[in-house]
């Protein structure tokens, strides 16, 4: 059982693309979702692995999630990008906790895929998916996340 003390943390000398694919997953995670409930935070972590494992967006996890515009927390002019490196200065280890354990899961494909094999997820302000990810079906609602694919 992982414990808030020995989740592993982001090494904030090390440059995003060279920390630990988990750790950069949950960072990921943390960046887009913190607030939302674990379902929600596991199904965003699915999100990722389904664009590894497409081919599509990148090579490899590592790949994947720093794509430039794909997942706005590590977008340079973003907010939540400062904080990243280090979680549990802005928010309670136990988020961080949170974080980590889907990341942890959706990597050993623990509990399969609740989003139904979404590349995509949107929550409000917007009210549909944009238009840039051209036709797509909605598969799944979790915590204040929609998730979709291509038709």
């Amino acid at each position: 059982m992982i414990t808030v003390k020995s989740t592993p943390l982001p090494d904030p000398r090390l440059p995003f693309h060279i920390q630990a694919p988990p750790v950069l997953l949950a960072m990921c995670i943390f960046g887009e979702a913190r607030g939302e409930i674990p379902d929600a935070q596991y199904a965003v972590g699915c999100v990722v692995k389904n664009r590894v494992e497409s081919g599509r967006y990148g090579t490899g996890w590592t790949g994947v999630i720093l794509r430039p515009w794909q997942f706005s927390s590590f977008n340079a002019d973003d907010p939540n990008r400062a904080k990243l490196m280090e979680p549990t200065k802005h928010e309670a280890p136990e988020v961080w906790w949170r974080c980590y354990v889907a990341a942890d899961m959706v990597m050993r494909h623990f509990d399969g895929d609740p989003t139904k094999g979404a590349l995509f997820y949107f929550s409000r302000p917007l009210t549909e998916p944009p238009a840039a990810w051209g036709p797509v079906i909605e598969t799944a609602t979790i915590g204040h996340l929609h998730f979709c694919r291509p038709v």
